[in-house]
């Protein structure tokens, strides 16, 4: 199997662990938030 691009599977697959990532990063920028502005009061 010698082929060029990626399936549609590659395709999904990579969409989803670039989404989990940025949620987690997400995630973790609000909760970084909140305790930053706790610590400053």
């Amino acid at each position: 199997m010698n082929q060029k691009g990626f399936t549609l599977l590659e395709l999904t697959v990579v969409v989803l662990i670039i989404s989990l990532l940025a949620a987690i990063v997400l995630a973790n920028y609000r909760g970084g938030e909140k305790q930053f502005a706790l610590l400053r009061s």
